[in-house]
């Protein structure tokens, strides 16, 4: 009987023994220590490049922090705004030495003071008050010769009319004055060297007309009015006569 001979695969390698689970558990081991030398060198490469300044960036400014809040403008002494590298540019304020607008009331009086030195406001009012007060009293008792001096001829000759138109309808004027509320000027203004300052007077007073018969025509006894009234006087500020003229009165 022939021999049967077993067919051998040529390519089935034999199994070796003891070869199984810890060679597989080896070879893992070797990955783990392959892959973290190369993510170890990798780290250093990239520390190596980015993480190093350059020879041209010593010594330059820090960049700016784009998210950083921003310093509040700075304000001049009248608040306003100036910009970092613009300085304000001076103002023509028009004001004049003393500091007053050319047009200004304090203006004008500046220009009276430069006239005459000696010109006092304060002083001034009270010389019109005392002026006021005359010229009234003088009005209403019908003779205008004490304060005569103190007239422009203008007006003197509008108070002589007045009176006479109220002496010729038999009436007389009884005034007198309580007291002063106020005194200011009002205006002034100079030609050459003429003054011509305006005060209003705003006065407490009690005037009584009466007629021939001694009825009241106008006007409450023992009662006060206010009344306002704005007289403008006039100087020569080159005179040496001190004296203000009243040159023109009206309510």
């Amino acid at each position: 009987m022939p021999q049967r001979y077993e067919r051998k695969h040529a390519y089935r390698l034999p199994l070796q023994k003891g070869l199984g689970r810890d060679k597989v558990s080896a070879m893992e081991t070797m990955d783990i220590l392959i892959y973290a030398g190369i993510t170890a060198f990798l780290a250093y490469r990239l520390w190596s490049v980015l993480g190093q300044k350059d020879e041209g960036e010593e010594g330059k400014p820090p960049r700016p922090n784009p998210f950083a809040r921003a310093d509040k403008p700075k304000e001049d002494e009248d608040g306003v705004i100036v910009l970092e590298g613009r300085a304000r540019p001076a103002m023509d304020t028009g004001l004049n030495q003393a500091g007053h607008a050319p047009a200004s009331l304090a203006a004008a009086l500046d220009q009276v003071r430069a006239l005459d030195e000696a010109f006092d406001e304060k002083k001034f009012l009270e010389g019109a008050k005392i002026v006021f007060s005359r010229v009234v009293a003088a009005f209403a008792a019908g003779d205008m010769t004490p304060v005569k001096r103190f007239l422009d001829g203008t007006i003197a000759a509008s108070f002589e009319e007045a009176m006479s138109q109220r002496k010729a309808e038999g009436q007389s004027l009884e005034n007198h004055v309580e007291r002063f509320a106020a005194t200011d000027i009002v205006a002034a203004k100079t030609q050459g060297t003429i003054a011509t300052i305006s005060v209003e007077f705003v006065t407490h007073q009690i005037n009584i007309l009466r007629d021939a018969a001694g009825q009241v025509l106008d006007g409450v006894a023992h009662k006060a009015e206010e009344v306002r009234d704005i007289w403008v006087f006039r100087r020569d500020m080159a005179s040496p006569d001190p004296s203000w003229l009243l040159i023109e009165t009206r309510s």
